[in-house]
Parts: C-alpha cells; sequence; structure tokens
C-alpha cells in the first residue's frame, strides 16, 4: 500500500458529501479519486485526510437505537399512507404476513408463515388472528391432522395488494434516496450480518 495513500469507504464518503453541510470543495473530492479502489473502498491521496477524517469516525455504539428510529419513522410513513387510503384494521407490523401471504395461491400452514416472518409464532399468531377479525384472511383447518391449521387471504385481502405495493415503492424510494444499487447491497449486507450475530446469541 502506498503511504501516500488511505482507503476510504465508499458507503460512508457518499453518505457524507450528500449532507447540506457539505461544501463543494468536499465534493470536488470525490472526483479525485485513484481508480483502483475495491468494489466498497476508495483509494484517495493522503493529503486530503483532514477533509474526510469526519466520515471515517462515525460513533458506532448507538447502531441499535439508530435501527430503532429507522423502523420508527419508517411505520410512521406506512400509518400515514394506511390512513391516507382508509385501510382499517392494518399496521406497518401486518406487512410480513401479507407479503408472504400475497404470493400463495392455495392456503399455506401457519406455521410456513412464522417461518418466513422469522418472528416468534405467537406475534405472528397475533398479526393472523387480527387480520382475520378484519376479514383479510381466514383460517381453514386440515382435513388429515388437526394440529395444522392453514391461512389464506380473502377476497377483500387480495384486494389490499395494489395498495401494499404501492406504500411499499413509497417506502423503498424515501429509504434509499439516491443510493445506487452497489451500495444498496452493501447495506443489506451488513444488516444481515448484524441480525446473524444477534440470532447466534440464542443458539
Amino acid at each position: 500500500m502506498n503511504p501516500d495513500r488511505i482507503t476510504l469507504n465508499v458507503f460512508c464518503f457518499r453518505r457524507y458529501i450528500n449532507q447540506p453541510s457539505c461544501c463543494a470543495s468536499e465534493k470536488l473530492l470525490f472526483n479525485l479519486f485513484v481508480a483502483n479502489g475495491s468494489a466498497s473502498n476508495y483509494i484517495v491521496e493522503k493529503q486530503y485526510e483532514p477533509v474526510v477524517k469526519s466520515c471515517r469516525t462515525m460513533d458506532t455504539r448507538g447502531i441499535v437505537g439508530q435501527i430503532a428510529r429507522i423502523r420508527e419513522q419508517a411505520n410512521l410513513l406506512i400509518a400515514r399512507e394506511l390512513r391516507e387510503r382508509s385501510i382499517e384494521g392494518i399496521v406497518p407490523a401486518h406487512g410480513l404476513v401479507l407479503h408472504f401471504l400475497f404470493q400463495q395461491s392455495k392456503p399455506v400452514p401457519i406455521k410456513a408463515v412464522v417461518e418466513n416472518a422469522r418472528r416468534v409464532k405467537s406475534t405472528v399468531t397475533a398479526m393472523i388472528n387480527k387480520l382475520e377479525r378484519h376479514g383479510y384472511v381466514r383460517k381453514l383447518p386440515c382435513e388429515t391432522d388437526n394440529r395444522i391449521t392453514f391461512v389464506e387471504l380473502t377476497p377483500k385481502g387480495r384486494r389490499l395488494r395494489e395498495n401494499f405495493d404501492e406504500i411499499s415503492t413509497m417506502l423503498l424510494r424515501q429509504v434509499y434516496g439516491d443510493m445506487n444499487e452497489d451500495d444498496r447491497e452493501w447495506l443489506a449486507r451488513q444488516l444481515e450480518q448484524i441480525e446473524q450475530n444477534l440470532r447466534a446469541y440464542f443458539l
């Protein structure tokens, strides 16, 4: 590695230069990267290190709180869109169940919904019960095994699909902004790793 150059994470730097406080000269620096960086990093002349230092020393200790705030803001966006569309009985958490059921052409075991949602059984069962009370899904007994219960969307539930897709598209557009596809994939991989790290605690 050339001692006169430093490695800079492109995701962090792109986030930094998109802030209102970033000046034109700092944005111009983005065009000065040497082309031999990796997919997620650029190599930049060391003389520019003071300019970009702030985006390399972000506080990483508040990540759990940051994720919680992101989820809260996303849920507020979904809830507002549901209200404006006069959709009753649906909350943001139901998206996990509805998304899976929209993909199904026949009734599926509740166990399959739980496994797909990757949430505890009692939480998913409560979601399904509420959706059933509002007429969006119906539960069906298994003819050969009374321990198994199937679930499927009703016609009323199927009619949610268009609104569901529109709200999902709006949410993702708001979440990612002008982030390019490479950065989106990089972010998704990091979040997947965080989730795996936490799940490992319970194994």
